[in-house]
């Protein structure tokens, strides 16, 4: 043995080589376990960000298109909710019955609007049967979804989001009916004594301001989908647009979400 090659410590000689290549062995391990900690916490933020921990197909997104046929100038998206949950099973049961007839029809069009609002993910679905006698018929259908708990919320759980009430909701679709008729009037279509308002809404199909509404969440605002007939005798359907189903309830809600 060389002694030139010892040091001697705490009375026994050690090989400095062999204490730099532990001490390299330990640094390696200690870079090898951040570095394992390090894409363990990407990989975290990954699936949270893309809220992976959720979904039942983790390539897809959280709500995607399970169906799409086009036909000329119909076509037709059907939305999947991609998540996991009893109350999700639900939604893509009651999807898939509402879609059915659509499917089968050769001239209707459905597509789908979604938007994520803090933790509430919101859907629309927009349907337009144009096989029919007279006026094309409108349906929509939305579902409000919170992505912590998968959890969906029912009409009075929305409006207690927003420190509202059905009757607020009610008075907030007349008065935009309301301005829906002032503007045919003042563009001419008929006047006041030919068609008053309860004409107006008469054509319409409205009898309850509160049937079959559906409430989407968009840009923190509260909306309502109303379906209605847009076409008359007087023309209207010329007057109407797919923005005037959406009617705006409320900028935004006093709860937390």
């Amino acid at each position: 043995m060389n002694p030139k090659k010892m040091q001697y410590r705490s009375g026994k000689y050690t090989n400095p080589k062999k204490q730099l290549k532990n001490e390299q062995i330990l640094l390696l391990c200690a870079v090898g376990i951040v570095l394992i900690i390090m894409i363990a916490i990407s990989v975290h933020n990954y699936n949270v960000k893309n809220y992976n921990y959720i979904k039942q197909d983790k390539k897809e997104a959280l709500i995607y298109t399970q169906y799409y046929k086009e036909n000329g100038d119909y076509t037709k998206e059907i939305p999947y909710v991609n998540m996991n949950g009893s109350q999700i099973v639900e939604v893509n049961n009651e999807i898939n019955t509402l879609m059915q007839k659509y499917k089968e029809l050769s001239r209707a069009i459905v597509t789908y609007e979604t938007e994520l609002n803090g933790q509430v993910l919101s859907l629309i679905i927009k349907a337009v049967n144009y096989e029919t006698n007279y006026a094309a018929e409108v349906e929509f259908k939305s579902f409000n979804i919170n992505i912590d708990t998968q959890a969906v919320y029912d009409d009075a759980a929305i409006l207690e989001l927003y420190g509202i009430s059905s009757n607020y909701v009610k008075d907030r679709i007349r008065q935009q009916l309301q301005s829906y008729y002032t503007d045919l009037v003042n563009d001419k279509y008929y006047t006041k004594q030919e068609c008053n308002f309860e004409c107006f809404l008469n054509w319409r199909g409205i009898d309850n301001y509160l049937d079959d509404i559906s409430y989407y969440i968009s840009g923190g605002k509260l909306y309502v989908y109303r379906p209605f007939t847009f076409a008359s005798v007087f023309g209207e359907e010329e007057y109407f647009t797919d923005e005037d189903f959406m009617f705006l309830i409320i900028e935004e809600p006093t709860t937390t979400q």
